[in-house]
C-alpha cells in the first residue's frame, strides 16, 4: 500500500483495517494529519512510532476495533482535541499520560466493557466537556473529576457505598462531587452501589441546580440497602424542573411519593422498574405533559386506587367550575409483571349516562394501553370507556389474567368499557382488530387466548 503527497493528507479513515497493529508504516509520514479514523477494523495497538509522527492530530477515533492497551506516548498528542476508544472490550485501562491531553475536549468510552478506572489525574483536563463511559461496566471514577466544573457530558457514574474501598485507597468520585458541576445535560445515570449509609451525599449533590440535565435515571443495588435510606436518597434527589425523562429502578423503600415529583411539569416520560416493596402507585395525573408511563414488576402493590390520578376519588368532591383534566398529555400507559395487582379502580360516582366526564376528564390523549404478565387483575377502570383516542389495548403474556382475558369478549363485563377501541388483542388474538370484532361469539375462548408471550406488531 502506497501513498503520495503525505504533507497533504489531513483527513483520513481507514476500512477494514486487519488484525494486528495501526496501520501501514508509511503512514507514519503524514505529519500534517488533522484526523484518523477507523471504521470496520480490528486495530489492536497503537503504533508508537506513528504517534511520535502525527503531533498534529486533532481528532483520533478508534472505537469499535480490538484494543487492548492504549501506549503511553499518547500523551504526547497535545493537540488532540476529540478522542474516541468506545466500543474495544478487551480495553482495561488507560495510561496515566493521557491526562496530558489538556486541549482534550471529548474523550469517548462508550460499552468498554472491561474497563476498570479511569486515571487518576483525570481533574487536570481542565477542557474537557464530554466525557461518556456508559455501559463500561461501571468503572472506577477519579475523584479529580469534581474539577472539571465545565464538563457538559457525564453520563454514567457509579456510587459506591462507603464499606466499597478500593484496593488502591485512592479517592473516588462521589455524589457530592456533582455539587459545582452544574453546566451537564442532556441524560444521566446514577448506579447505586449496595452500601449506602446515609443521604448526605444526595442533599449535596445539588442535582436541582443543573437545569441542562433534560433525563435522568436512578439504579439501585438489587442487594438491598436499609429501605429508609433510598426513601431518603430518592427525596434528596430534586432534578431541576426542566426535567423531561426519569426513571428510577429497583427501589427497595415501601413509598415511592418524593416531594418533588409532583412538580415536574415539563416531564414527558416515567417508568418506574422493580420497585418491590411499594405498596401504592404515586400521585401522578397533574403531570401536564407525561406522554409515556410504564410500571414493571412492583411485587407487593395489589391495587391502583384513586390515589394514582391525584385525587380523592369522588365526582362530587370535585366542585371546580371548570372541568379538571388529569393525565391530560398521557399517550402511553404499560404495566408489566406486576405477579399480585388485583384491582384497578375507576371513579365512585362515574357514569356515562350522568356525564360524569365532563367534571372530569382523564387521560383524554391515551393511544396505547398495554398490560403484560399480570395474572391476577380482574378488572378495568370505569373511565377507560371515555378515552376515545385509545387506539390500542394489549393484554398478554405468559402469565396473562384469564379473568380479565374472558371479560373483554363482546357481551361480557369490561366489554362496554374497551368496545369503542379499534385494535383489542388479548393473548395470541384479536378480539377486535382495525374496529371490527373478531371472535364467533359461540367460541369458547381458548387456553391460547389468555397466554402467550411478545407484542401486538
Amino acid at each position: 500500500m502506497e501513498f503520495d503527497g503525505y504533507n497533504k493528507v489531513r483527513h483520513l479513515t481507514l476500512m477494514f483495517s486487519p488484525e494486528g497493529p495501526l496501520i501501514p508504516s508509511s503512514l507514519c509520514n503524514c505529519k500534517n494529519l488533522r484526523t484518523l479514523a477507523t471504521f470496520d477494523s480490528k486495530i489492536t495497538s497503537f503504533g508508537r512510532e506513528l504517534i511520535s509522527q502525527v503531533k498534529c492530530l486533532r481528532t483520533l477515533n478508534l472505537r469499535r476495533n480490538s484494543l487492548k492497551e492504549v501506549p503511553n506516548e499518547i500523551g504526547e498528542l497535545v493537540h488532540l482535541r476529540y478522542l474516541d476508544l468506545s466500543y474495544n472490550d478487551d480495553l482495561m485501562k488507560l495510561p496515566d499520560t493521557v491526562c496530558n491531553l489538556i486541549n482534550l475536549q471529548t474523550l469517548r468510552l462508550i460499552r468498554c466493557t472491561n474497563l476498570e478506572r479511569l486515571p487518576e489525574g483525570m481533574g487536570k483536563l481542565i477542557n474537557l466537556q464530554h466525557l461518556h463511559v456508559k455501559y463500561c461496566s461501571r468503572p472506577k471514577l477519579p475523584k479529580g473529576i469534581a474539577r472539571l466544573t465545565s464538563l457538559r457530558t457525564l453520563d454514567e457514574v457509579y456510587i459506591r457505598g462507603n464499606d466499597d474501598v478500593d484496593n488502591n485507597k485512592e479517592a473516588l468520585f462521589e455524589l457530592s462531587d456533582l455539587r459545582n458541576m452544574d453546566q451537564l445535560c442532556g441524560g444521566f445515570l446514577i448506579w447505586f452501589g449496595k452500601d449506602l449509609k446515609d443521604a448526605r451525599q444526595a442533599k449535596e449533590a445539588h442535582l436541582v441546580k443543573k437545569n441542562c440535565l433534560v433525563s435522568l435515571e436512578f439504579e439501585f443495588p438489587y442487594a438491598k440497602t436499609e429501605q429508609h435510606i433510598e426513601e431518603e436518597t430518592v427525596n434528596a434527589l430534586q432534578p431541576h424542573p426542566n426535567l423531561e425523562s426519569l426513571s428510577i429502578s429497583a427501589y427497595s423503600g415501601t413509598t415511592l411519593r418524593p416531594h418533588w415529583m409532583t412538580s415536574l411539569n415539563k416531564l414527558r416520560s416515567l417508568t418506574l422498574r422493580y420497585c418491590k416493596f411499594v405498596e401504592f402507585v404515586p400521585p401522578l395525573g397533574r403531570l401536564e405533559s407525561l406522554e409515556v408511563l410504564k410500571i414493571h414488576a412492583w411485587d407487593s402493590l395489589k391495587k391502583v386506587g384513586v390515589e394514582f390520578l391525584g385525587i380523592d376519588g369522588t365526582i362530587e368532591t370535585q366542585t371546580s367550575s371548570s372541568p379538571l383534566i388529569l393525565f391530560p398529555s398521557l399517550k402511553r400507559l404499560e404495566f408489566q409483571f406486576m405477579r399480585m395487582w388485583e384491582e384497578w379502580e375507576g371513579m365512585t360516582g362515574w357514569s356515562e349516562e350522568e356525564d360524569s366526564h365532563k367534571t372530569i376528564t382523564l387521560m383524554p390523549c391515551l393511544s396505547s394501553l398495554q398490560i403484560y404478565n399480570c395474572g391476577v387483575l380482574r378488572t378495568l377502570p370505569n373511565f377507560l370507556r371515555n378515552t376515545h383516542h385509545l387506539k390500542e389495548l394489549v393484554i398478554d403474556g405468559f402469565n396473562c389474567s384469564p379473568t380479565l382475558a374472558q371479560g373483554c369478549r363482546k357481551g361480557r363485563g369490561e366489554w362496554p368499557k374497551i368496545s369503542h377501541i379499534p385494535n383489542i388483542k388479548v393473548g395470541f388474538e384479536f378480539v377486535q382488530k382495525y374496529g371490527v370484532y373478531q371472535i364467533d361469539d359461540d367460541e369458547t375462548p381458548s387456553a391460547a387466548s389468555t397466554s402467550s408471550s411478545g407484542n401486538v406488531y
